[in-house]
């Protein structure tokens, strides 16, 4: 008898505005793994709007992509509920809180017994709204997953979960591809910028959780104190208007350079002098491994959970306090005069493995299938 290969559905948000760190992950994670072992059906969840994806979402082409296009909640509960009894998955892999919620409930409709694994890339703990919809995450989870060590210590703690039943598995981080990628052209739009010392932010223009005024106001500070230092940001989002505007109103134009959702911004990460990551809060922090990766020195907030991680509290990278300018100016300006250890900052990302992460989640698939 020829044994079926098992089912994996794996339900993620899709950012409009781009690649972001849970889908670069779950690529990363995917397309690694040994072929013919699951069946995968990946379950994108895309903002009306939404930049147009091509090349099956950048999953190699044995993997299955079933988009859901969200026009209101009742709908992608439906679209999922639809997915799944096509599909009769054998295991669920559901990313953020709120959609593992959405999830079992389209599982209810569908009438299909079937586990789901949660997967937390992080959560406001300072949101009440956040913790019950985790707590209802957890509640409909056979397993939840932590991307951070300090995640799950939180989760544990502040959440008093069950520890049994929190596993932690890293992100992880293709190293040599990410240095392949990083030797591409850089825009026209830098000509302007070359031999001026250059911080980079990279991630989603969002204040709630990156606290990009902080950092808009700590840059505004070193220009004063150096004219030949500038500020990119790269990356879209829905605050990107407001902070376009308080660079204007701050006569920052042409020292804060807002340059968008790039396909591949490893170049200009490359090209940089520190990289800055300002967040109130993180699941883990994928950006700073990637600095790491290509030698680039990197300045992060002491946020939970996951910057003091792969810094290991400050061996490969300066911990600032959340939200003190004061720190952020001090810590950025001693780095832009640094000589730093690149050896060693590549070689502290090499800890971060794809073949370690893909081992952890196998393991864990077993316990289901």
């Amino acid at each position: 008898m020829i044994q079926k290969t098992p089912k994996v559905m794996v339900i993620l948000p899709w950012d409009r505005y781009g690649d972001a760190g849970v889908e670069q992950q779950t690529k990363l994670i995917l397309n690694n793994f040994p072929l013919r072992t699951y069946d995968f059906y990946v379950v994108p969840i895309l903002e009306s709007g939404s930049l147009k994806q091509k090349d099956n979402f950048g999953f190699r082409k044995d993997i299955k992509v079933i988009p859901i296009v969200v026009k209101h909640s009742r709908s992608t509960i439906f679209s999922i509920t639809k997915a799944i009894r096509k599909t009769k998955p054998d295991l669920i892999l559901s990313n953020l809180s709120h959609l593992t919620v959405v999830t079992e409930l389209a599982r209810l409709f569908s009438f299909f017994d079937v586990p789901i694994i949660s997967v937390n890339h992080g959560t406001n703990f300072n949101s009440l709204k956040e913790k019950i919809i985790l707590k209802f995450a957890y509640i409909f989870s056979s397993q939840m997953i932590a991307v951070s060590e300090g995640l799950k210590k939180d989760l544990t703690s502040k959440m008093r979960f069950r520890p049994d039943k929190i596993i932690f598995i890293p992100n992880a981080l293709d190293t040599d591809s990410i240095i392949n990628l990083s030797q591409g052209p850089i825009g026209e739009n830098q000509a302007s910028i070359k031999g001026k010392k250059k911080i980079i932010y990279i991630g989603r223009l969002e204040e709630r959780q990156k606290s990009l005024f902080y950092l808009l106001k700590s840059f505004k500070k070193i220009h004063e104190l150096n004219k030949n230092v500038e500020l990119l940001m790269v990356g879209d989002g829905p605050d990107r208007d407001l902070l376009e505007s308080f660079s204007r109103e701050n006569d920052l134009d042409g020292r804060i350079f807002f340059l968008g959702w790039q396909a591949n911004p490893y170049p200009y990460l490359a090209s940089s002098d520190v990289l800055v990551l300002p967040s109130r809060f993180e699941g883990f922090g994928r950006v700073l491994l990637e600095a790491l990766a290509l030698g680039v020195p990197v300045v992060s907030t002491n946020c939970p959970s996951g910057p003091s991680e792969i810094l290991a509290d400050g061996e490969y990278g300066r911990l600032v306090p959340i939200e003190n300018e004061k720190v952020l100016v001090e810590q950025l300006m001693l780095t832009l005069s640094s000589d730093p250890d690149r050896a060693k900052l590549r070689q502290r990302a090499k800890d971060f493995s794809v073949e370690k992460c893909i081992k952890l989640y196998e393991n864990i698939f077993s316990k289901f299938i």
